[in-house]
């Protein structure tokens, strides 16, 4: 399982990487970068995906 970012859709509150850190990053433009893989059962990244305001996170199957 991975993360997918939609960077023109995020507005940068940074709230992803608040809840996992070592997952997620807000770059120079304010918008989340991913920075690498997570353990599946990682509830942070899944809550990160789920309360992420404006839906600029998702969760995908498979590591391609």
């Amino acid at each position: 399982m991975r993360v997918e970012a939609d960077r023109e859709r995020c507005m940068g509150t940074g709230a992803c990487a608040f809840a996992a850190p070592d997952v997620f990053d807000v770059d120079a433009t304010g918008r989340v970068v991913v920075l690498g893989p997570f353990e599946p059962g990682d509830e942070r990244v899944h809550d990160a995906v789920a309360e992420c305001p404006v839906g600029a996170l998702r969760l995908v199957e498979g590591d391609a």
